[in-house]
């Protein structure tokens, strides 16, 4: 897109979305444009506004403007379809166009008192705002005014994110709820990699697009992790698959799933900061199209705070700001976040973990929405099973704060256990093959993939 073209865009903005003009106006500045027909027009805009408080309609700015060449522009601008400056992405480029030029002239105010002394105002507010503009021109939920608010979003339509278990899942009112952060706390090599691969399975089948942010397993490893539960195969069984079995697994998957619904991404330890994830967030929207649903932090403990680091900042406080952080994503992009925190020396042969076994910061668990603290003792172990006690909650008291849950190693899955002849037994785990009543057998022959969507399956 071209200068031109963006110029176009803005303009047509502001007749195509009342709200979004309401912000731009105020801020509007011929100095935004290159082309002089936009300036023309813009002018004209600006002195209609400020002599009678309103946007001037299409006859009403032909009739301001001179030059046939001017109006021709401005019909040009206008025939650009309502649609298509409204999405959401326009608007964003729209939002950091204008941030963007509201900071400049900060800058060019700031310039101007170094050199004559005359202050406008205080710099440090008018870069804030600069920072900060958006078009949200919500205020505030008027709890009195919008009575079906809660009816709708609550009780008739709460979006709830499925974790594959149903016993975690009441924990927790019915699974992730967006704009929140949850933390699976283990000690090491308890499992909580296997933990979030198997939630990340369970909403991939769910239809949801997942964002996997690994800092110590390699994106292939995760993604062998998730192939095993979604392929219902242990590693020695995937390894063991010829290229034509790999094939028909493969695409079973993605007719079940479908495309695009899984993104890792890997990075080394003590790199990258919430601003970075935010970034990634908007390069995969812009170069494939892809917006997380759920974003699996593995895990926040192995990221860095915003901003530049501070030596008398110690570690409680800097894992704290970073779980804060990477929260304000998922507020900001109204989606859960899962991650996971590392269980304290105290924490290791313990029955059950409680949050005072946090390691490196509490000040994580005070930010965290919700918080499972997962153990498995040499009994447990034997058993393949799983201790899963809920330690924070913001969701309201659940009916059973502690269940014991299965776990299969080989399958990088958890699911739910139900007695029968006083034994524990698992309750088979959603994956792509199994069906109801019955388990079925993993190899290829029992799996319909046409060959044509073979012929298309290329290595």
């Amino acid at each position: 897109m071209t200068d031109i073209e963006f110029e176009q865009i803005i303009i047509k903005t502001i007749y195509a979305n009342p709200e979004v003009s309401g912000k731009i106006i105020p801020e509007l500045d011929t100095g935004w444009f290159t082309n002089v027909d936009h300036k023309y027009i813009v002018n004209a805009i600006l002195e209609y506004n400020s002599k009678f408080s309103a946007v001037p309609n299409a006859i009403e700015v032909k009739r301001l403007l001179s030059d046939q060449r001017t109006v021709d522009e401005f019909e040009k601008c206008m025939s650009i379809n309502d649609e298509d400056v409204n999405t959401p992405y326009i608007l964003d480029e729209i939002q950091n166009f204008i941030r963007k030029r509201l900071g400049r002239q900060v800058c060019m105010d700031y310039n101007e008192y170094c050199s004559t002394g005359k202050s406008k105002g205080s710099f440090a507010d008018e870069m804030a705002y600069a920072e900060t503009f958006t078009f949200d021109t919500k205020v505030g939920f008027s709890f009195f005014e919008e009575p079906e608010v809660i009816f709708n979003d609550i009780i008739t339509n709460e979006r709830l994110y499925p974790t594959g278990c149903r016993a975690i899942d009441e924990m927790i009112g019915g699974g992730l709820h967006p704009k929140s952060i949850s933390l699976i706390m283990a000690p090491t090599n308890v499992g909580k990699t296997l933990f979030m691969c198997s939630i990340a399975s369970a909403l991939l089948l769910a239809g949801l697009r997942v964002l996997y942010v690994s800092f110590e397993d390699s994106e292939v490893k995760i993604g062998q992790r998730i192939m095993q539960n979604l392929f219902d195969i242990n590693q020695t069984e995937l390894r063991a698959l010829s290229k034509d079995a790999y094939k028909k697994l493969w695409m079973k998957n993605t007719q079940q799933i479908g495309h695009n619904k899984l993104v890792i991404k890997e990075y080394s330890e003590g790199c990258i900061n919430a601003l970075a994830l935010k970034a990634l967030i908007r390069e995969l929207r812009d170069k494939r199209g892809f917006v997380p649903d759920v974003l699996i932090v593995d895990y926040i403990g192995c990221m860095i705070p915003n901003g530049r680091p501070n030596a008398n900042e110690n570690d409680n406080s800097k894992l704290r700001e970073i779980c804060a952080q990477v929260r304000s994503i998922g507020m900001e992009m109204d989606i859960p976040v899962l991650s996971a925190a590392q269980s304290n020396r105290g924490g290791y042969g313990k029955g059950e973990i409680g949050l005072d076994d946090a390691a490196d910061s509490f000040g994580q668990t005070m930010k965290a929405d919700v918080i499972f603290g997962v153990t498995q003792s040499p009994e447990l172990k034997e058993g393949s099973m799983y201790l899963v006690k809920l330690l924070k909650t913001r969701y309201g008291q659940p009916k059973c704060p502690l269940a014991t849950i299965g776990v299969d190693i080989g399958k990088q899955r958890i699911f739910d256990l139900k007695t029968f002849n006083n034994a524990a037994v698992p309750t088979q785990g959603a994956n792509i093959f199994n069906q109801p009543q019955e388990q079925q057998s993993v190899s290829a022959s029992n799996i319909e993939v046409t060959q044509n969507n073979l012929n298309t399956f290329e290595f």
